[in-house]
């Protein structure tokens, strides 16, 4: 795979790989975060897109929360969230795939994406703080087939709400003005919601990136896992006065030590670029010549291997 190079503005990356059964849901974006697990919400291989399993919400009970984090809150700028989705039951209520800031009776999420009881594919953009205007709901018109996988993706572009099933444009509308709250993420389900909006099936490589409208009109779906490695990494050096410098750059791996790439830095700009997609996390370092010597710089950049 060649990477990710919007890798580093990734909130959320779940691949809900692991062993059957397993409660244990790894966050692979660049700042991982540590989901509380609810119900019989569990690691599931009888079904999967990718990777061989995928997360089994039961649609009693089981979801997931994260505390709130400043890379969930979307108020501002473009912004994608997509999922591969297979969805078992359908309820009277629409099904929640993942929402944040909604607390049914006091508060309207600031975004949500969900499966109405028609099947259909749901967003919402609003008010986390519960104060007028709530905000709008987008709903598609294409039915979602139960028991097969399916792409959906809810994209903010500029001004633009856009709702995505299998890379065909669902909706695109004014995006409605969205408000900062405090409250979790969930997955799965809205807290205080009835249990008719449990999410009844399966979710694999669900995927928040924050920053970048990752698809602005009808695309085809991804072909492969979402990769959770950087393509490469880049700096720019500087002399011991602060001046760009043409230098020798070297990346090692963190974990043994062994050299990744090297390259020698622009002597007019500083800037160097080296390719990393084979690596674990590196070190970044930046000799005063080829062999060794005085270091100018030294930085982390993750590089995290799918």
């Amino acid at each position: 795979m060649a990477g990710d190079a919007l890798y580093n503005n990734v909130s959320l990356l779940l691949h809900c790989d692991g062993s059957n059964g397993s409660t244990t849901f790894t966050d692979n974006s660049p700042t991982p975060k540590t989901p509380t697990v609810f119900g019989n919400t569990q690691i599931s291989t009888t079904q999967s897109k990718w990777g061989g399993a995928s997360a089994l919400f039961d649609g009693n009970g089981d979801y997931l929360t994260y505390a709130n984090h400043t890379d969930f809150n979307l108020i501002s700028g473009d912004w994608t969230i997509e999922a591969w989705i297979y969805i078992t039951t359908l309820t009277a209520a629409a099904q929640t795939l993942l929402d944040k800031d909604g607390v049914s009776g006091s508060s309207y999420p600031q975004y949500s994406l969900a499966v109405s009881s028609a099947a259909k594919l749901v967003g919402f953009l609003g008010n986390g703080n519960g104060v007028s205007p709530t905000g709008t709901t987008y709903t598609g018109t294409t039915t979602i087939t139960q028991n097969a996988w399916h792409h959906v993706a809810l994209v903010k572009t500029g001004s633009t709400c856009k709702g995505f099933l299998d890379g065909n444009q669902e909706w695109s509308a004014a995006a409605a003005t969205m408000y900062s709250g405090s409250k979790a993420l969930f997955v799965g389900w809205s807290s205080g919601q009835p249990v008719v909006a449990y999410f009844n099936g399966h979710v694999d490589d669900l995927r928040i990136t924050k920053g970048v409208a990752r698809y602005t009109g009808t695309f085809t779906p991804p072909a492969a896992a979402f990769d959770d490695r950087l393509p490469q990494v880049s700096g720019n050096v500087k002399d011991a006065s602060g001046a760009n410098a043409a230098r020798t750059v070297r990346a090692y791996r963190r974990d043994t030590g062994a050299l990744v790439g090297s390259t020698t830095s622009n002597g007019t700009t500083g800037n160097y670029t080296i390719d990393c997609t084979t690596a674990e996390e590196v070190t970044v370092v930046a000799f005063d010549n080829a062999t060794s010597g005085t270091y100018y710089n030294d930085q982390v950049a993750r590089v995290i291997p799918a």
